[in-house]
């Protein structure tokens, strides 16, 4: 509820962080990748419900990015610690 009530607040010429989409992926870099589809899907469900966009859309777009961040951490962090999520994200 954070992500559609007060976010938009907070916009940047109409753009604004998406935290379903951060949280996310903070926890498929530090290695959940089984919970992170699970809640990635969740979120982009919750999200298009109140999105104006084509239903589904969110859900499959957050599914992709998680894929391909496991894909991409699997990679190039193989042993991925607390301070490279934090510089990746931030």
């Amino acid at each position: 509820m954070i992500q559609i009530s007060i976010m938009p607040i907070f916009n940047i010429f109409g753009i604004f962080p998406n935290l379903i989409l951060i949280g996310v992926v903070i926890l498929a870099l530090l290695d959940f990748q089984e919970d992170t589809l699970i809640l990635a899907g969740i979120g982009g469900l919750i999200y298009d419900f109140y999105s104006p966009m084509i239903f589904g859309l969110n859900t499959i777009y957050f599914l992709l990015v998680i894929l391909s961040i496991n894909f991409l951490a699997k990679r190039f962090f193989p042993n991925i610690n607390i301070f490279i999520v934090t510089s990746i994200v931030f």
